[in-house]
């Protein structure tokens, strides 16, 4: 029960992240990109624009980040982690469950 609150708790920074991402700003930088897609070199961005992609990205890594050790101090609370060897099998764990997921939603 633990481990599924835990996984729970962990998402929420993740789907505020969903919330970023639905911002008008970046709308109009992603259909830019997307024009652009075939001519990568073609593309340019005024510094507006620029500013606008590092602020969120730079938001968005802090969110990742912060959702990484919400789900490493939850886990290590509930199972009680004390060697660093388990933190090596948690984040080789995660990792390949990361990979997995993509994988298989992807063939979905």
């Amino acid at each position: 029960m633990d481990i599924l609150v835990i996984s729970m708790i962990y998402r929420i920074p993740i789907y505020a992240i969903s919330l970023i991402i639905n911002n008008p700003f970046l709308e109009k930088i992603n259909e830019k990109i997307i024009k652009e897609i075939q001519n990568p070199e073609n593309l340019q961005f005024n510094f507006s624009e620029m500013s606008i992609l590092i602020i969120f990205s730079i938001i968005m890594i802090l969110i990742i980040i912060y959702a990484i050790v919400l789900l490493t101090n939850g886990f290590r609370t509930a199972t009680n982690l004390r060697k660093w060897q388990n933190y090596i099998w948690f984040v080789i764990a995660l990792v390949i469950s990361e990979i997995l997921s993509k994988t298989l939603i992807n063939l979905i």
